[in-house]
């Protein structure tokens, strides 16, 4: 598969193409803080704790 490269907190991280910027972030060692993957929490995408800022697209 392709890879891509992005910027995270200014660090240069390389991903599998079509990988979420969660996916990316945390395989780079990268905590972005999310509540869907608690164990006992049903993911809902509802209350943004995720949320990432996306610059230069």
């Amino acid at each position: 598969m392709s890879k891509v490269h992005l910027k995270i907190n200014g660090l240069n991280v390389e991903a599998e193409a079509g990988s979420t910027i969660l996916e990316a972030a945390k395989a780079a060692g990268i905590r972005i803080p999310t509540l869907c993957y608690l164990k006992g929490v049903t993911a809902s995408g509802a209350c943004r704790v995720c949320t990432v800022e996306i610059k230069n697209v």
